[in-house]
Parts: C-alpha cells; structure tokens; sequence
C-alpha cells in the first residue's frame, strides 16, 4: 500500500472518530503522554465519564414519534448493536496498536498495512450500519417527521 493510501485511510478514520461519543469525551492533545495514557481497555473506558450524546429519547422528542414507532426504532439499533459495537472493538483495537507502536517506536510496514487496513474497512462497515439504520427510520416516518429528520441531520442535531 502507498503512502498516499495509506494517509488517507488515516485522515479519514481521524475525521470519522470524533463522532463517536467515546472519543469525543477523551480530551486528547496528541501530546506523547496523551497518547499513552488514552484508555485502550473496557475498564479504562467506564471510568472516563461520557458526554451526554444525543441518543435515541432525543430522536425520539425531536420527531415526535409515537409509541409505536418508538419501539420500532429502538429494535432496529438494538438489531445492529452487536455488530456495532464489534466493529467499534476491532476500529479502538487497532488504533491503539497503530498509537502504540508509534509511541514505542516500532515500525512494521506490513503491520501496519495490516492496521490501517483494518481501520478503513471497520470504519466503512459502520458507515454501512449507519446508512441501513438511516434507511429502516426514514422508512417508518411520516412524510412531516421524514422532513424533520432530514433538516435534523442537515444541521448535524442527530
């Protein structure tokens, strides 16, 4: 893999992580120290409080959506979130290991092919999640709360 290839997949995996909630309640500064202490593990991950994200009761509010369509919505994210949650294991598994070997500095070319690799396809696999999931709400909506959805998600309030 080329290093132009190789600088994209990281540029877009670096403008893809701050949407995660996670990540974005990690301050980071990119500072070695940083870098190092990040928490890599589950346990690490529950101590660090979590900004509130807006999640499904603010979806839910926003559209005004009944109760029916309520729990529609919240089996179809409760049908990916094994999925979901994997691909997001396997994304944080192998960032860490890309920062790691970075901040040890050792340098594999092939691992980190590997890595990078890893990374783009597990970001694509939840883009793909997000846009089936976008697709099953819109497919429930009301022509009103389907307009509401789209001018939600044009102002980036989902």
């Amino acid at each position: 893999m080329r290093i132009k290839n190789l600088s994209v997949i990281l540029l877009g995996t670096a403008l893809t992580l701050p949407s995660l909630s996670f990540a974005a309640s990690f301050p980071c500064d990119q500072s070695q120290a940083c870098l190092t202490q990040a928490p890599n593990r589950l346990e690490q991950k529950q101590a660090v409080p979590l900004q509130r994200s807006k999640g499904l009761s603010d979806l839910i509010q926003n559209l005004k959506l009944s109760e029916e369509q309520s729990m529609m919505l919240y089996h179809v994210v409760q049908k990916q979130m094994p999925e979901v949650s994997q691909t997001v294991r396997n994304l944080e598994q192998a960032q860490a290991t890309l920062r790691n070997m970075a901040v040890n500095k050792q340098y594999d070319e092939t691992v980190v092919n590997l890595l990078a690799q890893t990374i783009a396809e597990n970001t694509a696999n939840l883009a793909i999640l997000q846009v089936q999931r976008e697709y099953e709400v819109l497919s429930m909506l009301t022509p009103e709360q389907a307009k509401r959805y789209q001018q939600l998600a044009a102002q980036n309030a989902l």
